[in-house]
């Protein structure tokens, strides 16, 4: 490879991440290409050497964000051995890109339909691995006999619709660091079976049960 061309890759990598950036806080009809040459530090022509149109800028960028954070889901849902550790290893990862996500969530019908295809594929490989947990622990009768469909959408909508409205939930920060806990133990008393004289207590790191 020439010096040209790792010079080309560099700066094709610096707009992918300046526009991946501005798309998080600005979302993507808060963003033009204008905006992300002037962060990027490159002329606004160059940026259309690289990427023909806004669309395809939008694209690579989406692409990238959806393999980072299935690769990143992946990794930690291994992690998990059990459905309180599957939602944990959910919430970690969506910290990460929360405002992306954030953005993705609230803007997605407005992006190309390739683009959403990757948005769509990503919430369903979570929800395979979310549906396995929860039938593993129906197996165990560790949960509530209810629909295994409804419990796992009970739980992605919670959480999406809390990093939607990041800004009501935490102007000042990450709403999954905020509010994450809150969920999971919300999430979890749901689904617990009733048990006569447990009390639900929230911890750092989600529930635990203590007899009263």
């Amino acid at each position: 490879m020439t010096q040209r061309d790792e010079k080309k890759q560099r700066t094709e990598a610096r707009i992918v991440e300046t526009a991946g950036r501005c798309f998080s806080q600005h979302g993507f009809s808060g963003t033009n290409t204008l905006l992300v040459a002037h962060e990027a530090g490159v002329a606004h022509g160059t940026l259309f050497v690289h990427f023909a149109t806004r669309e395809a800028l939008i694209a690579r960028v989406v692409d990238q964000f959806c393999t980072n954070l299935s690769d990143a889901l992946h990794q930690e849902v291994q992690r998990g051995a059990d459905l309180r550790g599957l939602l944990q290893a959910h919430l970690v990862v969506l910290a990460r890109f929360e405002g992306m996500y954030a953005a993705v969530l609230r803007e997605g019908s407005l992006l190309p339909e390739n683009v959403r295809a990757h948005i769509i594929g990503i919430q369903s490989a979570f929800s395979l691995h979310l549906a396995e947990a929860l039938e593993q622990e129906k197996t165990n009768a560790n949960i509530r006999e209810l629909p295994m469909s409804l419990l796992g959408n009970t739980w992605i909508a919670l959480v999406n619709y809390y990093v939607m409205n990041r800004d009501l939930f935490a102007p000042e920060g990450s709403v999954i660091a905020a509010k994450g806990p809150e969920l999971l133990a919300y999430f979890m008393r749901l689904v617990l079976p009733p048990v006569e004289s447990v009390a639900a207590v929230e911890t750092e790191h989600g529930i635990v049960t203590t007899n009263s």
